[in-house]
């Protein structure tokens, strides 16, 4: 359990710094810094999927749960929003190592 849940991680991580990148590359040719937010990488990536999460949070969960919250991490940088979720799944899978006694009396 623990190898799926690091390697999702990593996966997390690559994502956000393969847009990361991307977004640096079109700002240098663009001459703008701009990050891709999650809602128009969502858009870009399965488009569909989008459309359809949004009656069918309004309708059978909450509507207040898709306005005010849903619209405000669509609108978030997709480099945090993958990036930060990747870091703490590969930091609480990291094995910590394990020290001897005889190591804490060592001088």
């Amino acid at each position: 359990m623990r190898l799926i849940i690091r390697t999702f991680g990593l996966i997390l991580i690559f994502i956000a710094i393969l847009v990361g990148v991307l977004d640096l590359i079109d700002s240098y040719n663009g001459g703008d810094f701009i990050l891709t937010d999650v809602g128009s990488f969502w858009h870009s990536t399965h488009p569909g999927s989008l459309q359809l999460l949004q009656p069918a949070i309004a309708r059978h969960v909450s509507p207040f749960l898709w306005d005010p919250i849903m619209v405000t991490i669509l609108l978030w940088p997709v480099t945090s929003v993958l990036g930060l979720p990747g870091l703490i799944f590969v930091l609480l899978t990291h094995r910590k190592a394990r020290t001897n006694k005889r190591d804490l009396f060592i001088r």
